[in-house]
């Protein structure tokens, strides 16, 4: 479900920087025409449907990254990281968020039964998830700032330009985000803990008499 979010958010970030382009040169011809307007209204649904599906993915992700670190303490690897507080709560704190789930998830990744030892050590994915994601969430903040303080077609061309950068950050971030998943949900699937057997008991054989 997590995987399938985020190839949602790919296919929004697609549409959304279509929009934005045609946008950008209908306001570079007509500033103030109808077609700016319908184009202008577009974007903004888009960008609201957009701003939805992002809460559903990070729901959805978040709830995931709790998942897997609570199995990589199953698996037998202790952690002063483990527990649903940090996992989650990592996520909600100002300035800590940009830096504690990379760290929590780093130990998750190196702690999780990866059948390749070069994998694991491999740092890979994790780190370019997390880069790319961070760039993708300041460039989109940094968008949405300048919509908001846009009075004019120039500076709305701005806001539009950096909406698009947003955009074009969104599908890299995305697919390095299910990649991350992949990898590491194959990684803990690959041993799962033991717990006690619940077949029915063998009956004995019978004994030569």
């Amino acid at each position: 479900m997590t995987c399938l979010a985020l190839g949602v958010n790919i296919v929004m970030a697609f549409t959304l920087l279509a929009s934005r382009v045609h946008l950008h040169h209908v306001l570079g011809i007509t500033p103030g025409g109808e077609p700016a307007l319908r184009a202008s209204m577009w974007v903004q649904n888009l960008s609201g449907g957009q701003s939805a599906v992002v809460a559903a993915t990070g729901v959805l992700f978040v709830g995931w990254f709790s998942e897997v670190g609570r199995n990589a303490a199953a698996l037998g690897t202790l952690s002063r990281w483990k527990g649903d507080k940090w996992t989650m709560g990592a996520w909600a704190v100002p300035a800590v968020n940009l830096v504690l789930p990379l760290v929590i998830a780093l130990h998750i990744w190196v702690s999780s039964p990866f059948p390749d030892r070069a994998r694991r050590r491999s740092r890979l994915w994790v780190v370019a998830w997390w880069s790319l994601f961070v760039a993708w969430a300041l460039t989109d903040g940094w968008a949405r700032n300048l919509y908001e303080q846009a009075t004019a077609a120039e500076p709305l061309r701005a806001a539009l330009r950096a909406g698009m950068l947003s955009d074009i950050l969104c599908v890299p971030a995305a697919v390095a985000a299910i990649a991350f998943v992949r990898h590491l949900a194959r990684a803990q699937g690959h041993r799962a803990p033991d717990g006690p057997s619940t077949g029915p008991a063998r009956p004995a054989a019978p004994t030569a008499t």
